[in-house]
């Protein structure tokens, strides 16, 4: 998109979806995209900007030292995140986004899912853990009609006890 043609919404739309797994790539990403559309990268509203992406943590670390120009923040940030990387003995810096996460609650079943597998190494029983069959067994007591719950005839697993009891 030509950058006398782009609004401030398009441009900000464009900033917040810059890839933010290494710093460095993701400052130079920054800095041409603020190229393109013209502005003057020493504006406050650009610094602004910058700010308003960064993770919420490394933000407030960052905002002590308070620098004036995007350069300057750009450098203090490529400097702190490196600094924690080499602290962790970890290799390239990044801000922070390496792995894409995944709210387990959003995904059907896996809360509970990781409910059960915490419980289980903790040795603990949960009620809300995932009752896995094998295959094998779920279709041999489904021809046989018994309950997939506790295995005994007469009823189905919604009329089940021992799933009540759990």
């Amino acid at each position: 998109m030509a950058a006398a043609n782009m609004k401030p919404r398009e441009y900000v739309r464009q900033i917040l979806s810059l890839p933010q797994y290494n710093v460095e790539e993701f400052n130079r990403s920054f800095l041409r995209l603020v190229q393109c559309v013209g502005a003057k990268p020493d504006d406050e509203v650009i610094l602004g900007l910058y700010q308003a992406i960064m993770p919420v943590d490394l933000l407030t670390k960052l905002l002590v030292c308070n620098p004036s120009t995007l350069h300057a923040f750009m450098q203090i940030v490529a400097t702190e995140v490196l600094s924690a990387r080499h602290a962790k003995g970890l290799g390239a810096p990044t801000m922070g986004v390496d792995k894409v996460s995944v709210n387990r609650f959003e995904v059907p079943g896996l809360g509970d899912f990781v409910r059960a597998s915490k419980a289980k190494s903790a040795g603990k029983s949960n009620k809300n853990a995932i009752h896995k069959q094998s295959y094998k067994m779920y279709n041999q007591r489904k021809n046989s009609n018994l309950c997939f719950c506790c295995g005994k005839p007469g009823h189905m697993m919604a009329n089940c006890q021992e799933k009540e009891a759990r």
